[in-house]
């Protein structure tokens, strides 16, 4: 088998959803940076319950937020 330089844009389908590769890979960014900022925050003594729940609380803003500051 040789690369032909076709990639299918869904990955696979989960419960009649499509996911697609994109939101496979921005996920993953995610949750690696999560997990990085948690190890990081350890050094300055600050808890990783802080950094999960500005994490929860940023991710829905990102939709608001821009709406918002535009009016």
């Amino acid at each position: 088998m040789h690369w032909t330089g076709k990639v299918e844009s869904v990955a696979f389908t989960l419960f009649g959803r499509e996911v697609a590769w994109y939101g496979i890979i921005i996920t993953s960014a995610m949750l690696i940076g999560l997990l990085t900022a948690i190890r990081l925050a350890r050094r300055v003594k600050i808890k990783s319950d802080d950094l999960l729940e500005m994490f929860l609380i940023a991710i829905p803003m990102q939709y608001y937020l821009p709406d918002w500051a535009m009016s």
